[in-house]
């Protein structure tokens, strides 16, 4: 289940990568791939975390929290990078995710005469890598960097 969570966000931002690395230089074709891909595998992987949080159990058991990254430790405090995952952010994952994939492919068709047709879906795939990591952050200052890179891309798009 955590690793499911990792590959929802992992998804858009390996396709943010790839078209603002390659972007320019692929085809048409070849950009709408990588970014229905990303957008599409990751709610698929958001839909598969929404369905394994359902179950019998009571809600706290069915709670996951994944450390990314020790940051700051001092004495009992602690602040990590992580990513917690309940039913109430899994359903919103899955509504981000399925959404972000909906606007990818009527964009096809909108973006069709765009010269940045590349820049726009490399950006939406940030967008939706933002709108996760917003999601499914576990305390306040990861919620902020999220918040930071959804305006980022709102800007950017």
């Amino acid at each position: 289940m955590t690793n499911l969570t990792a590959w929802v966000l992992l998804m858009p931002l390996l396709g943010f990568i790839i078209l603002g690395v390659l972007g320019r230089a692929m085809s048409r074709q070849a950009v709408l791939t990588v970014a229905w891909s990303a957008a599409g595998l990751a709610f698929f992987f958001a839909a598969l975390s929404f369905f394994s949080m359902l179950g019998t159990q009571p809600v706290t058991a069915r709670v996951s929290d994944i450390v990314i990254y020790h940051w700051v430790s001092s004495g009992d405090f602690k602040l990590d990078f992580g990513l917690l995952l309940d039913p109430l952010s899994a359903t919103m994952l899955m509504v981000i995710t399925g959404v972000g994939f909906l606007i990818h492919i009527y964009s096809a068709g909108y973006m069709e005469g765009d010269p940045s047709f590349w820049r726009f879906f490399c950006f939406m795939n940030f967008f939706i890598f933002a709108m996760t990591l917003l999601v499914s952050a576990d305390n306040l200052l990861f919620l902020l960097v999220g918040w930071a890179l959804v305006g980022l891309a709102s800007f950017l798009l």
